[in-house]
């Protein structure tokens, strides 16, 4: 890219100070100054205008100079409203929150800090490679100029955007200087099958990351050409392996190097006349380094050093059944490049009728009646075509979808007569791998893709930068017959498995805040003096922008980073924390609590507490200080919680917690509507099993919180019994075992329910406590959580069903039997 093009990069991120909601009257000046100090010619971005109007709301009377006419909000009545909830956070509190001196003065100081980065590194500013080294180190660090940069608005009268994100948007339209655009995304994949298929957590851990190290191939053809701000989702912003490549990283820097915080998904946006060359370069930079991977073991095999590998390993090519070297290398190739698909999907940012065409064959709604209630509105700016970014983004998410229900087959059969892969079952075994523990063989015959699965640390150590995720990789990989002991220790094993609730329909929009919610009530208030009937249509339209998206982005993207904070709190190992996406195993005495605070930290609610970082409300506090937003409230996660045997076939444990998860995503409660009719409230739920000798298999599942008054964490109430019944010394498999078998003894007869809930817990309960078990301390604490049954959806019997699946998980197990 030519220099012009990394200073309009430059002069879009800094055409607004961060601190401009306090400098609003002397902001252009100000950043004028700012950016002439870097010896870069300052011009207001033409992509400001675009982004503007992309993420304000058309207003009427834009146009006059009268105060009376126009809809405005002074800088000094400002508040924030939170972009997922539509809630606002008061003038009182923010006041409390936001300190004006220390801002500006933090502000001040990452100028200084950009002119003393350009002295240090003797940038060139109007040379090509240290303009854009310069505008990479702006991007970085341009959030982290100001602590609560995040919680700062754009624009006063529609309080929901941060400056930052509008900064980004600005920088992506910029990349040209016309207003020709496309958002593209690209999903690779497979996904749940790669990963799964492993016996040990290593096996795991390295499919995760090698998918998330092959997506970030493809994130940095389009990060290094067009810069990191084109990316809407994910957030690109302390990564790890960006920090690498830009020279950024320190071991001061919150990221654990060998996590897969990379979902299998990007989007971006970029010249429309570029996209053909863009995707087929994505290809190629993913499939290269593919290559990269396949030579380096290949390389091994054909000088016979694959022992090289790890001490205590030794390998062997599978030949007896007729394959020779020459043979296996070449299927050794075939087998991996049946891996990944990538596959990509385009939408332009058409004119209108052009999109209003496509928008009506895809979902049958007509556009122009919204078009025209713009265009009614009086002197305001003309709309421009891409202000219907929102249905663009809608129609690139329904023509993904239906590109991901046709799958790619690879026309690959193997026809050679060796065993199959004894990890996977899904090729072809070309390599014996021998292990020897305390002189004790073992041999597994293993495929290419498991053999790289396996000792991919071992590439990114010989052959990449990334020598902190290598050697922290290899720290997964214990010196034991089974890793999965070394993390149960005492206890049974668990699987955790948590997915964000309806995220596509947080992404596509569907439930974002309605344009009403996102007003600054002053604006209201002017609104509808102005123009009553247009503000009650703002009541029922929603519009999703860049801004929104880059919100979800970085909002799932610190979550990302939380998770293995709070899985390490808990002594388990994490899979990945992609996106909303995690997968952890964990000794199963802690499986419940984490999954409950990993749900809180994604919501940011009731006060969690984590380090020096504590939740409520939606927001992230650190310190005491609010620092940014969380999915909040209305954003849920559902979960999959499974206890077995360290020695249980770990592929088939993952199906059963996938299947769990599914379980939880599919109960729901019935409750009523503002008119009064029934509704369903699906997701936000927990569904929790064992594997026990026996071979029986039951399923409990609730909501996270009872919905009752005061609303009630179940996983909490059920932790507090159990946390009694500890500290009386007290089994809890018999007292919730007897609990249970006089319920249904004294419940029922010929399955006819002849007690009710209620009379069990008042009369029977404290009965059966005190004069049979001589516990009356725990009558209080048992019948705070067997009357969550309050709740008409979830029964007594399902209480019990999962005060004995928590009991079970919590208890340390006779090893040898059940």
């Amino acid at each position: 890219m030519a220099i012009k093009f990394w200073h309009r990069k430059i002069n879009a991120l800094l055409h607004d100070p961060v601190e401009k909601v306090y400098t609003i009257k002397t902001h252009e000046a100000l950043q004028n100054k700012r950016i002439s100090e870097l010896n870069i010619t300052p011009n207001k971005p033409k992509a400001d205008v675009i982004a503007s109007s992309i993420e304000r709301i058309p207003l009427p009377n834009e146009q006059t100079n009268s105060d009376k006419q126009r809809v405005y909000v002074n800088s000094n009545e400002f508040y924030i409203i939170h972009p997922l909830t539509g809630e606002k956070v008061s003038k009182d509190i923010l006041d409390k929150q936001l300190n004006k001196k220390d801002i500006l003065s933090q502000s001040n100081k990452f100028y200084e800090d950009i002119k003393k980065y350009i002295e240090k590194e003797k940038l060139d500013v109007n040379d090509v490679k240290s303009a854009k080294k310069l505008y990479n180190y702006i991007w970085w660090y341009l959030p982290k100029s100001v602590e609560q940069s995040y919680l700062l608005p754009a624009d006063t009268r529609v309080p929901d955007v941060s400056i930052i994100d509008h900064l980004d948007t600005t920088a992506a339209f910029s990349s040209v200087t016309t207003e020709n655009y496309s958002i593209v995304m690209i999903s690779i994949g497979p996904v749940q099958d790669f990963i799964a298929a492993g016996r040990k957590i290593s096996d795991l851990r390295n499919g995760s990351y090698l998918l998330s190290y092959l997506t970030y191939q493809g994130i940095k053809y389009v990060g290094q050409n067009y810069g990191y701000d084109c990316i809407i989702f994910p957030s690109m912003r302390d990564n790890y392996f960006v920090a690498k490549d830009l020279g950024f990283y320190t071991k001061e820097l919150e990221i654990d190097p060998a996590v897969a915080s990379l979902p299998n998904v990007f989007s971006f946006i970029i010249p429309k006349s570029d996209v053909e060359l863009v995707i087929n370069k994505i290809k190629e930079w993913i499939l290269l380094e593919r290559d990269n991977i396949i030579n380096f073991f290949l390389e091994k095999i054909n000088n016979n050093t694959l022992n090289e590998l790890k001490s205590n390993v030794s390998f062997e090519l599978i030949t007896e059944h007729g394959l020779s070297k020459e043979q296996i290398t070449k299927e050794f190739k075939k087998q991996v490049k049946q891996f990944p698909t990538i596959v990509a999907t385009v939408q332009n940012l058409e004119n209108f009728n052009s999109l209003n065409m496509q928008y009506k064959d895809y979902t049958g709604i007509d556009l122009t009646p919204l078009k025209e209630s713009f265009e009614k509105l009086e002197n305001t700016y003309t709309v421009k075509d891409y202000q219907y970014y929102s249905y663009n983004s809608e129609l690139l998410g329904i023509k993904s979808g239906i590109r991901k229900t046709t799958r790619d087959f690879i026309g690959y059969i193997e026809q050679n007569s060796n065993p199959g892969d004894e990890i996977s079952g899904n090729e072809k075994a070309l390599i014996k791998e021998i292990t020897i523990y305390d002189d004790e063989e073992k041999t597994e015959n293993i495929s290419a893709i498991t053999l790289i699965k396996r000792y991919l640390p071992n590439y990114l150590e010989k052959e990449t930068l990334y020598e902190e995720a290598s050697k922290s990789l290899k720290n997964t990989k214990k010196n034991t017959k089974d890793d999965i002991t070394e993390i149960s220790k005492d206890y049974n094993a668990s699987i955790l498995m948590m997915d964000g609730d309806k995220m596509g329909e947080w992404i596509s929009g569907k439930k974002a805040p309605v344009l009403y919610q996102r007003l600054h009530k002053n604006a209201i208030s002017r609104l509808e003096r102005i123009d009553k009937k247009y503000l009650e249509k703002l009541e029922e339209l929603q519009f999703i922008t860049p801004s929104y998206q880059r919100t979800i982005s970085r909002t799932l993207n610190e979550f990302s980073k939380l998770v293995p904070k709070i899985i390490n709190n808990y002594k388990g190992t994490l899979i990945y924390a992609g996106g909303d996406d995690v997968l952890a195993i964990l000794p199963s005495n802690k499986l419940a609590q984490a999954a409950n605070d990993i749900r809180k930290a994604y919501s940011g609610v009731d006060n969690l507490e984590l380090e020096n970082l504590k939740f409520n409300k939606g927001y992230m506090y650190k310190d005491g200080k609010m620092i940014s937003n969380m999915m909040g409230h209305r954003a849920t996660m559902s979960a999959g919680l499974l206890t077995f045997n360290p020695s249980y076939n770990l592929k088939l444990a993952l199906n059963k917690a996938r299947e769990l998860e599914k379980i939880a995503k599919s109960n729901y409660e019935v409750e009523m509507d503002k008119d009064n009719k029934q509704k369903k409230v699906d997701r936000d739920s927990f569904a929790i099993s064992s594997i026990r000798g026996s071979g029986k298999i039951k399923i409990a599942k609730s909501k996270w919180d009872i919905n009752i008054v005061p609303k009630k964490d179940i996983i909490e109430t059920a932790n507090s019994l159990i946390s009694k019944l500890e500290e009386n010394k007290k089994s809890e498999q018999a007292f919730i075992s007897k609990l249970k078998y006089e319920y249904e003894s004294l419940c029922f007869s010929n399955n006819k329910r002849i007690l009710k809930d209620e009379e069990f817990i008042k009369k029977v309960v404290p009965f059966i406590i005190k004069e049979r078990m001589n516990l009356g301390n725990l009558i209080e604490p048992t019948k705070k959580i067997l009357n969550l049954c309050k709740n008409k959806n979830l029964e007594l019997k399902d209480i019990l069903d999962i005060l004995e699946e928590l009991e079970y998980s919590a208890k340390k197990p006779k090893r040898g039997g059940e």
